[in-house]
């Protein structure tokens, strides 16, 4: 009898703990609507992003420049840089598979960044060694011509900060240029652009995970799958107080929370080509709860991540350790970490080069035409996002 009831009171322990189990995994695989945020200042908004996050945050920075103030880029690029597909020369004699690839992809992989380069240079495909910040002067031209992106008069005020890792390959310092160019060209002060060179750093997104260089050793390890790149300083940190001067130091460890949230409502799920995941992310510092006592106000700011860290590859990685949440804490700043997600069709293009078979964020069309502006497919998805965040306008 004795033996029975200890083990009913084992099993009884079990049920217990199998039921905490349970409930703290429907928590965290709990999806909630996206809500509103009352201490959220319209004005406090801000972007940033690592590799196709950063290209697609600078797109998203030009085309909403009346809403944006700034904007971080680690290794990104300029304005419509795939666009200049006017200068890229098919090869000739090849396989019509070989032809047939979109222009556009040729510029991303080959002269935007280096990812294709060599590759493409061996199919006989003609294009330039590097882009051009007029010629992405011209592309924003065009669709301000069309009514596709703000008044770039808006972004004489916004701050910068771009960084490019001095052992980055994939996104060239050319590049680089080009994109710090494209803003003068756009009328951002040379002030407002800081431009930092991070020693040791290859592609990826450095995170503050290593203690103080010592003897001998690099200031980063090489990236791992997740492209969260361990290093003695993280570009999150670093980004933030550019865009939001006068905040104060990380004191300590996030104690906000994360919220994953239904991205559903804000793009056509039938339309496999928006390539955006059902789910989201959200860092709420408790400040900048509804319920929270204090009245002060909160900024927004929108993290995008690069390729191959979307979250049916890497979960809810990068929304917890890319490195914005703490100093976001301390500076009552909301941190929404919007999600792409992967897009194959190996039935109509084998090759995959027309998709998004690494959960980039679109910067080089493959959403539709309209990828650059207001009218892209992303774009009004992530502006719809923050259009629910924001608090209604205050009547007059």
């Amino acid at each position: 009898m004795t033996r029975l009831l200890s083990a009913a009171k084992a099993l009884g322990v079990c049920a217990a703990i199998a039921m905490l189990a349970e409930t703290s995994l429907a928590q965290e695989n709990r999806v909630e609507p996206l809500a509103a945020y009352q201490k959220l200042d319209p004005s406090g908004v801000t972007v940033s992003g690592i590799s196709s996050g950063a290209f697609f945050a600078h797109q998203f920075h030009i085309a909403y420049s009346g809403l944006v103030k700034g904007a971080g880029l680690v290794a990104g690029g300029p304005y419509g840089c795939a666009d200049n597909a006017d200068s890229i020369t098919p090869p000739f004699g090849k396989p019509i598979f070989v032809a047939a690839v979109p222009r556009r992809v040729v510029a991303a992989l080959a002269e935007c960044t280096t990812l294709g380069r060599d590759t493409f240079k061996e199919q006989g495909w003609g294009f330039p060694d590097k882009p051009d910040a007029k010629d992405s002067l011209a592309v924003a031209r065009r669709e301000l011509a069309d009514g596709k992106i703000d008044d770039p008069a808006n972004l004489a005020t916004s701050r910068v900060w771009v960084f490019h890792g001095n052992k980055d390959t994939a996104v060239p310092q050319p590049t680089i240029e080009a994109l710090t160019a494209f803003y003068r060209f756009m009328g951002v002060p040379a002030a407002n652009i800081q431009v930092v060179d991070g020693p040791d750093a290859q592609h990826g997104m450095p995170i503050d995970a290593l203690p103080p260089v010592g003897t001998g050793r690099p200031h980063c390890d090489p990236p791992e799958p997740s492209f969260l790149v361990k290093c003695d300083y993280g570009a999150a940190e670093e980004l933030l107080p550019d865009l939001y001067p006068g905040g104060a130091s990380a004191a300590g460890a996030a104690t906000g929370r994360i919220v994953r949230f239904d991205q559903t409502p804000f793009f056509d799920a039938e339309d496999a080509s928006t390539s955006l995941n059902k789910f989201g992310y959200l860092y709420v510092p408790q400040a900048c709860e509804n319920d929270a006592p204090s009245a002060g106000a909160c900024r927004l700011h929108v993290a995008f991540h690069g390729c191959e860290q979307y979250a049916a590859k890497i979960g809810d990685r990068f929304a917890k350790e890319a490195g914005y949440n703490a100093w976001a804490d301390a500076n009552r700043v909301i941190v929404l970490y919007p999600q792409a997600a992967q897009w194959l069709r190996p039935l109509v293009d084998p090759s995959e080069l027309s998709a998004n078979p690494q959960g980039c964020w679109d910067w080089w069309g493959y959403s539709g035409d309209d990828y650059l502006g207001r009218d892209g497919k992303q774009m009004r998805a992530v502006r719809a996002m923050i259009a629910r965040m924001l608090p209604p306008a205050k009547p007059r």
